[in-house]
């Protein structure tokens, strides 16, 4: 069983990741923060993944896919300077 703080350590790093990418100033501390909440599951850490309902598969790949995004976003503009050379 989770802590009982898990699942508000969860959404508050979340909210954080939030108002970091809608500032928009560095998406590198949104990626770090939805990153982070990723290590704060805050379902049954107990329940194998695959017996998990659906909709917590996918708060947890959603939550995933943004740091891939966020993580692509960042290292996008090193790349295709690097190509042009």
């Amino acid at each position: 069983m989770n802590p009982p703080y898990q699942k508000v350590v969860h959404v508050l790093i979340i909210l954080i990741g939030i108002t970091f990418l809608a500032l928009g100033k560095e998406p590198s501390e949104a990626l770090m923060f939805f990153g982070l909440a990723l290590a704060f599951d805050p379902f049954d850490q107990k329940q194998p993944y695959r017996e998990r309902p659906i909709w917590q598969k996918a708060i947890l790949l959603l939550e995933l896919f943004m740091v891939i995004v966020l993580f692509i976003g960042m290292i996008w503009p090193s790349l295709y300077h690097g190509f042009q050379k």
